[in-house]
């Protein structure tokens, strides 16, 4: 900044004011970042550039986000994305990855230059962030809540012919062990466990690529180090997600996503699926997610917004068929306003449903 002031060459000295804003909007410093964005922004305007103008609104919206000032953020994002869909921006200077995905992001939840954005996802090869929205352009979609089903380019894979089980089996064991991806050699002993290392090794390496192919993208899976994983910059997983999400809320960063994290549950793991390590994936999940389904009902309840509450634990029932925790807090919901038919009701519904699973009844549920 010295040497700009120095020479006086005002582009350089925007920059300069920009660079040292954007440092300090990431030091939590936002008043003096908001002076260096403002000085940025005056030497620009008297030039009449453009572009500087494009990247100190950026900066300015996310400065406005780290204030919880979410109205000016949009704002600000709106007019900052306006102008570089007009100029086609693709690139700016002090371009930091992470900086503009969470811009993005925010611009795809709100319905801001959507197309313009995917497209800057795309060229620039964005990772999504962990409260990334549904419409980010993931390029390959993969869902396990519920049963496995794939996208890929927008499209689902179906298979006209012979289905493709190793891949598949493979992707389903990925899926199963979370985001931090797998050891190779506890997938070659649970996938494999009659071949010997070197064999079990090739055949790893083939339904690596098989599933690559399938995928329609080799960096989509990762096998690296002696492990294998789900690249979650290129897949949406949405086993991963919904953990993730959860985690955000009960680190108490985001309160507010416990909805857009339940709605993410469609059902049981890979429902129907009985090998033991997918039944240990279901029953996680859907622990994680009767606890959640039940915290965002008690702040509801809390809130005096009873019918909101009613209806999520009955959407947690539809989802999660057999879990009694969620039967028997409806029923003591019912209960506690006064519907003592609709408790009975739920009680004979929710031992007919445990009978047919095979399930034992819970005390509460007991004849």
């Amino acid at each position: 900044m010295g040497l700009a002031e120095t020479v006086g060459l005002p582009y350089a000295r925007a920059q300069s004011f920009l660079a040292m804003a954007m440092l300090l909007i990431r030091r939590g410093e936002r008043d003096s970042a908001e002076r260096h964005l403002n000085r940025a922004m005056g030497i620009a305007v008297r030039m009449g550039s453009a572009s500087i103008r494009f990247v100190c609104g950026l900066a300015r919206a996310r400065l406005a986000l780290a204030g919880g000032k979410k109205k000016a953020a949009l704002a600000a994002l709106a007019r900052a994305l306006a102008a570089g869909r007009e100029r086609g921006y693709v690139n700016f200077s002090w371009w930091h990855p992470d900086f503009m995905a969470e811009l993005c992001a925010v611009a795809l939840a709100h319905g801001v230059e959507e197309d313009y954005v995917r497209g800057l996802i795309r060229r620039r090869g964005l990772a999504p962030p962990a409260d990334a929205p549904d419409n980010w352009p993931w390029p390959v979609r993969i869902f396990v809540l519920g049963g496995l089903r794939l996208e890929v380019g927008g499209e689902e894979v179906r298979f006209g012919g012979k289905v493709p089980k190793r891949p598949l089996q493979l992707l389903s064991f990925l899926a199963a062990h979370g985001r931090d991806g797998v050891g190779e050699e506890v997938v070659s002993d649970t996938l494999w466990p009659d071949a010997d290392g070197d064999a079990a090794h090739k055949s790893i390496e083939v339904t690596v690529t098989r599933l690559r192919k399938l995928l329609g993208r080799r960096e989509a899976v990762v096998f690296r180090g002696g492990r294998l994983g789900i690249n979650r910059d290129i897949c949406r997983l949405d086993a991963a997600l919904f953990e993730a999400r959860l985690d955000k809320v009960e680190a108490g960063e985001n309160s507010a996503g416990l909805e857009t994290a339940l709605a993410l549950y469609q059902g049981p793991f890979l429902d129907g699926e009985d090998a033991p390590w997918a039944i240990a994936a279901r029953e996680r999940l859907q622990d994680k997610f009767v606890r959640a389904t039940c915290q965002a009902a008690d702040i509801l309840r809390k809130s005096g917004k009873n019918a909101a509450a009613e209806s999520l634990y009955r959407r947690g029932i539809d989802a999660a068929a057999t879990a009694p925790a969620l039967y028997l807090e409806l029923i003591a919901f019912y209960r506690a306003t006064g519907r003592a038919g609709l408790a009975d009701s739920t009680a004979r519904r929710a031992a007919a449903a445990l009978r047919a699973a095979g399930e034992p009844l819970p005390p509460g549920l007991a004849a």
